[in-house]
């Protein structure tokens, strides 16, 4: 993450505006991120709305955590900044889960108004899950009272090169002769799709105590665009 916010810098003060465009808080559940880029020496501006960047400096590139909340309103601020030449880095996904209750993701996913704007510039994220054998593991307690645990291969967290990317969806995009597309990430060559239109039960059980999670699908298996960068005039 620190790489890539990096990249984008264009100014000395390696200052960045973090927003959190999903139901959930920058003082909570991405507390840990904000600490992390503030001990990497960035200046870190978290109470900046969208509505607001047209009044700060363009040169700050803008960390979009999350979109499922933004209002259309929302997105077209956050296209004219583009425009404008504001670097932005966004986290996205048409999923939705809660691995605080039953690591589900179900086929009821909100109307995401910023994934619809990149769809209509050719930019496409669906519902399918990466799921792949490079992957990181879990430490799980063996049983309630137990004192042991065991380590799980967690398939839906994909160990790369450039970091971990949690339950991600694959990027796909058509050719453009106004801007260019340079990929920054991809899934390795023994990763898989999971979609739940292909699941039994309607939604996909992400537990990793599934076993079925591990269990390849040979149809879908190959590289998937996980990180994708564009640049130009739209």
């Amino acid at each position: 993450l620190t790489s890539n916010i990096l990249a984008l810098e264009t100014n000395q003060s390696q200052s960045v505006i973090v927003y959190a465009g999903n139901n959930l808080s920058l003082e909570n559940e991405y507390l840990d991120i904000i600490e992390w880029l503030k001990y990497s020496g960035f200046l870190v501006f978290t109470d900046i709305k969208i509505s607001q960047l047209q009044n700060t400096d363009i040169e700050i590139p803008l960390l979009l955590l999350g979109t499922s909340e933004l209002t259309i309103e929302d997105c077209h601020e956050i296209e004219n900044q583009f425009f404008a030449g504001r670097k932005i880095l966004v986290t996205t996904s048409p999923n939705s889960l809660n691995i605080n209750t039953d690591w589900l993701i179900d086929e009821e996913n909100q109307q995401d108004n910023f994934i619809n704007m990149l769809s209509y510039w050719g930019i496409n994220i669906d519902n399918n899950l990466v799921l792949d054998k490079s992957c990181y593991q879990i430490k799980l307690q063996a049983s309630e009272y137990s004192t042991d645990y065991k380590i799980l291969d967690y398939p839906f967290w994909l160990k790369t090169n450039s970091g971990i990317y949690f339950w991600t969806s694959p990027i796909t995009y058509e050719t453009n002769k106004n801007f260019s597309t340079k990929i920054l990430q991809q899934s390795s060559a023994e990763s898989w799709l999971k979609n739940i239109i292909n699941e039994d039960d309607n939604f996909i059980n992400t537990s990793p105590l599934n076993e079925k999670n591990n269990q390849p699908d040979l149809r879908t298996q190959g590289k998937y665009n996980l990180a994708v960068e564009f640049s130009g005039t739209f």
